[in-house]
């Protein structure tokens, strides 16, 4: 990686969180979904309150430990109107593959689903 790269855009950042919960393809997969969910049953979200899930999406566990960077909160708000229709697409097309994936997930948070 050269230095002085392009630095990554509040859409980028914001894609690689939810790719991060939603899209990982390690062993972890399950885990990240399950603590996502987690997050957002302790906050009594559901999946498909957008508004509402884009304020629990922490910008800094996609990027590791010691890294900081705004929450994805104030990113998402210095994003266009086009752009924050492309990151909740993204979101509602990863949601849709995982939730197939995972089916029982569903049974274990009821009222994310509901």
């Amino acid at each position: 990686m050269a230095t002085g790269g392009v630095k990554p855009t509040a859409l980028s950042r914001l894609m690689s969180v939810i790719d991060y919960f939603l899209d990982d393809r390690g062993s972890r997969r399950r885990k990240h979904y399950q603590d996502f969910l987690s997050e957002l049953r302790n906050s009594k979200t559901k999946v498909n309150d957008w508004e509402g899930v884009i304020k629990h999406l922490d910008a800094g566990k996609a990027y590791g430990k010691g890294a900081i960077f705004p929450g994805a909160r104030e990113l998402y708000a210095t994003l266009s109107g086009p752009e924050k229709a492309q990151l909740k697409a993204r979101y509602i097309a990863k949601l849709s593959v995982i939730d197939q994936e995972f089916p029982e997930l569903k049974l274990e948070f009821p009222e994310q689903f509901g």
